[in-house]
């Protein structure tokens, strides 16, 4: 825990790895807060102190040696990442050197069976991308009941791993809060804004959004009796959300970008033919989703994040400024650019 760590700052700490997957997560972990802590490899055959004494080895003699040995976490952190970039490049193959990368993802969306909604697909394919920044872009995917809203969200993320966001259907008003599943640079999916419609519940979304962060203080029973905590959830976290609703609560809609699904007589028509397709045995073809799953993770681990934008101010200078709101727009335009350019 990040309170833990604070007494020992300063002191020499080795952290003893177990030679598998459990004791790798450790040692990650602990680097987090200690990143120059200096990590043992146990004898190999050996996967705690317990079995190198009970096979009889000289612990003392063992423990001085292991410690000669030992290696900054954060010297193993490198290693580790640079062999993960090294095989996500390799994944991501020639969608690394797309001149027009997102006519290759509205290809995709093509193969992967979406029918007409490509301009909402790479608005959310940009969004999703997004997250690697310190800002990173919210929008609220708005349209009728089968409208298709969904579904475009969901062969959008088919796109990225499942490390680059956290979906739900719906969520308590305190579980942004209390939950224990990582936020920061990924984007959370609500299905449906009517998940979340309590004050707390918006005002926590709100600065998330905003702030990039929550502090969020309560009281908990104590054997001294009630006592506050103060519970912080670290971003920055991007949202979207899919809704039926023509608007939403007026401070969360001006910090998201809204689309509205097509809902014509050509893309009703177009879906109908799609569904027939199906029922014919002429669905989507099936798709190796391992090079775009690469290239996120290229990105992640190796990409560059540093974007200039030298038309910015051309665009600023030809905005119509004739709403407060599109300061926050224009900030979040320039990030889907942003976004585009990595």
């Amino acid at each position: 825990k990040r309170e833990w760590a604070e007494y020992l700052q300063g002191l020499t700490v080795f952290v003893w790895c177990e030679p598998d997957a459990a004791g790798a997560k450790f040692v990650a972990k602990i680097g987090e807060s200690l990143p120059d802590c200096l990590v043992i490899t146990p004898p190999v055959g050996r996967k705690d102190i317990s079995e190198c004494h009970l096979l009889g080895d000289d612990i003392p003699a063992l423990v001085d040696g292991l410690r000669m040995t030992a290696r900054p976490c954060r010297e193993i952190a490198a290693e580790i990442k640079s062999q993960a970039a090294a095989q996500a490049k390799q994944a991501a193959g020639s969608l690394l050197t797309a001149p027009d990368i997102l006519g290759r993802f509205s290809d995709l969306c093509t193969t992967l069976g979406l029918i007409g909604e490509y301009r909402t697909a790479c608005l959310l394919y940009l969004a999703i991308t997004s997250r690697l920044l310190d800002k990173p872009i919210s929008v609220a995917v708005k349209g009728p009941s089968s409208g298709g809203k969904s579904y475009t969200v969901e062969t959008t993320l088919r796109a990225f791993p499942e490390s680059a966001f956290y979906a739900l259907s719906s969520m308590s008003d305190r579980s942004l809060a209390y939950s224990d599943e990582p936020l920061s640079h990924r984007i959370l999916v609500l299905y449906e804004a009517a998940g979340i419609t309590s004050d707390l519940g918006t005002y926590l979304m709100r600065t998330l959004l905003s702030e990039g962060r929550i502090r969020y203080e309560t009281v908990e029973k104590t054997a001294e009796g009630l006592k506050p905590k103060l519970i912080e959830r670290d971003g920055p976290t991007g949202l979207i959300v899919t809704t039926t609703w023509a608007s939403l609560h007026p401070e969360n809609e001006t910090r998201m970008l809204s689309v509205t699904v097509r809902d014509d007589r050509e893309q009703t028509r177009g879906v109908l033919h799609s569904l027939a397709d199906r029922t014919n045995g002429h669905g989507p073809a099936s798709v190796d989703l391992a090079p775009w799953h690469g290239l996120r993770s290229w990105l992640e681990l190796a990409g560059s994040r540093s974007v200039s934008i030298p038309y910015a101010h051309d665009i600023a200078e030809k905005a119509d400024p004739k709403a407060v709101r599109l300061r926050r727009d224009f900030g979040q335009l320039l990030g889907l650019i942003s976004a585009h350019a990595i």
